[in-house]
């Protein structure tokens, strides 16, 4: 019985070049730095998916769709990190000259095309549990709601026909990364690339107005002035992913130069800063609603401790708040008879979130009441604590008094 054929290795058919040995093959170049910034940012985005679950569960006790996205995103980017590794192993980041054509070089242009998938959808994901999110808190503004809903739906649009294009412009695929071999088919890389070029510009774009328009919404809330500035931080900090998605779209080799020297080399920045980004998007969009949520997980845990804790962070809340009421009692007006009117209106946020800690500790959601000592009738209070957490709620406290003098006899 004959042996069967073994099939001929594509590395060594007959009619392909011939290249140099690398010339220094243990410099590491880029791989070692790609490598450590990248697992530390994914671990990151690990750590803070698992504490949003946990205090989403043990606080909240909801988990809601937006959480849901951002988990997805998580597990895309621990792909998108697994496919790098394998990149990092055949020599991701380090100067061509340095790498073996076949195999080396080819499996870090496989394993980088294959990357594209998760990293794209890292990007959109963590987009769409950011707009989930900020229409939650701003929906009740129209215009920014039926912007978010509008421009991330475009966003997804853009992404899906990118994704499509990557896996399309070629046939078979395997000359994505194999430039050797014959293919039947072979798109002007120009195309997919300008699409990509695209949805990098729509992502730093909404990375800026997610945070542009927000801002101006908590700007024309009726709070302490550090307060608006504390929140309009927080938010900025998205800024930060906006600049990573800048440096990726700079760092990113463009196909109609025709300098393919060290081009695998100077795409490896690419690959780092799409990593970097990927993982502040997620992270960033997990701060806010952790925010509140830690407080009240503070005074539960750890009791007068944690109550401490929070008045400490609170206490320019409180001094505000304090202030404001003193302000208004002192302007109190007099009504013809006798009868006297203090009036305390005031507005409660929970830092653009429902921060069910409150000033003392406890966790029962405020009621809106109003008294009158003339009717001698009562408005039952309304009760807040079926509202759905993650929004802006604002409470009105009117409390009218009435003051009688005795009459004198004629």
């Amino acid at each position: 019985m004959s042996e069967p054929i073994p099939a001929p290795d594509p590395f060594e058919m007959p009619g392909m070049p011939q290249f140099p040995d690398p010339i220094d093959p243990d410099a590491p170049g880029r791989g070692p730095l790609i490598m450590g910034v990248t697992w530390t940012m994914t671990i990151l985005c690990i750590l803070i998916i698992s504490a949003r679950f946990y205090v989403r569960a043990t606080v909240a006790r909801k988990v809601s769709s937006d959480d849901w996205f951002m988990l997805a995103a998580v597990v895309m980017q621990i792909t998108f990190q697994g496919c790098i590794t394998e990149a990092s192993r055949w020599g991701l980041g380090k100067r061509d000259a340095n790498l073996s054509v076949f195999p080396q070089l080819i499996q870090v242009l496989k394993w980088n095309w294959i990357s594209t998938t998760p990293s794209i959808m890292v990007s959109i994901l963590a987009r769409v549990s950011a707009n989930i999110l900020l229409t939650r808190l701003f929906g009740t503004k129209p215009w920014l709601r039926w912007f978010l809903w509008i421009f991330t739906g475009l966003q997804v649009v853009v992404s899906s026909v990118l994704i499509v294009l990557v896996w399309v412009q070629v046939d078979p695929v395997e000359g994505l990364w194999n430039p050797f071999m014959a293919v039947n088919r072979r798109w002007d890389p120009r195309i997919q690339q300008n699409t990509s070029y695209l949805a990098q510009s729509l992502f730093t774009f909404s990375d800026v107005t997610y945070v542009l328009f927000p801002v101006m919404v908590i700007w024309k809330l009726h709070m302490p002035l550090r307060r608006k500035i504390g929140l309009g931080l927080l938010m900025g900090l998205s800024l930060i992913t906006a600049g990573a998605s800048i440096m990726k779209t700079i760092t990113t080799p463009r196909a109609d130069t025709g300098n393919t020297q060290d081009a695998q080399y100077n795409a490896s920045l690419a690959v780092l800063w799409s990593g970097i980004e990927q993982s502040l998007v997620i992270i960033m969009g997990s701060i806010p609603p952790l925010r509140a949520k830690f407080k009240a997980l503070m005074v539960e845990r750890f009791g007068w401790f944690g109550t401490t804790v929070v008045g400490f962070v609170s206490a320019d809340r409180t001094r505000n708040s304090t202030h404001h009421t003193h302000k208004q009692q002192r302007g109190s007006k007099r009504f013809s008879g006798g009868s006297q009117q203090s009036l305390r209106r005031g507005l409660h946020t929970g830092d653009c979130m429902w921060d069910s800690s409150g000033s003392g500790g406890h966790r029962h959601a405020p009621q809106l009441s109003s008294s009158s000592g003339s009717s001698g009738g009562e408005t039952p209070p309304m009760d807040l604590s079926t509202a759905e957490m993650g929004q802006i709620r604002r409470t009105d406290e009117v409390t009218i008094t009435f003051t009688d003098h005795p009459r004198t006899k004629s």
